[in-house]
This record gives C-alpha cells, sequence and structure tokens, in this order.
C-alpha cells in the first residue's frame, strides 16, 4: 500500500499530465489551421493573378470571355476553400473535395 506522502505527488503528475496534454492539443490543431488558412489566403492570391493575367493578355482573343468565366469559378472556389479554412467546423474532406474540383476547373 502506498503511503500518504506518495498519493499526492502521483496525482500532482497526473493533474499536471492532465493539462499539458490539454494545451498541447489546441497548440497542434491552431498551428495546422494557421497553415490552412495561409495556403488558402495563397491559393485565393493565385486565383485573383489568374483573372488579372487573362484580362490583361487574353482580352483580344475569342476564347477572352469563356477563360474569364473559368477564372471567376477558381476564383470563386478558392474564395470558398478560404472562408471553410477559418470555419472551426469544417470537414478536411469537404476542402479536398473542393479543392479537386478547383484542380479540375483550373
Amino acid at each position: 500500500m502506498k503511503s500518504l506522502s506518495t498519493k499526492p505527488a502521483a496525482l500532482v503528475t497526473a493533474l499536471v499530465a492532465i493539462v499539458l496534454a490539454g494545451f498541447a492539443a489546441p497548440q497542434a490543431k491552431a498551428e495546422y489551421e494557421n497553415r490552412l488558412v495561409r495556403l488558402s489566403h495563397s491559393l485565393e492570391d493565385i486565383a485573383a493573378e489568374l483573372c488579372d493575367e487573362f484580362r490583361i493578355h487574353y482580352r483580344h482573343t475569342r476564347a477572352y470571355e469563356h477563360l474569364v468565366a473559368d477564372a471567376h469559378q477558381i476564383e470563386e472556389e478558392a474564395d470558398h476553400i478560404h472562408r471553410l479554412a477559418h470555419d472551426p467546423y469544417a470537414s478536411l474532406r469537404h476542402i479536398a473535395t473542393d479543392l479537386r474540383e478547383l484542380d479540375e476547373l483550373a
């Protein structure tokens, strides 16, 4: 049987472990979410740049309207992914599906 002096030490050790585990999990999740948000910002920037490039370089072609329409769809999908990245309840499967759709548009 353990002595009375070791029980509080074991209890304190267990509480410290639980508290540290509780702090570690949100930090890991927050770091992952921050990365996802940064990547979604990059995706939005690339989509906006694509629209600009089409306007500048393809304005005089017959395919211009089609290219701009596709670029706007890409831009809208990138914006949707960005909003999902900020949503803590968003499904990663949903984001992955949207990324596949975006890839098909591109």
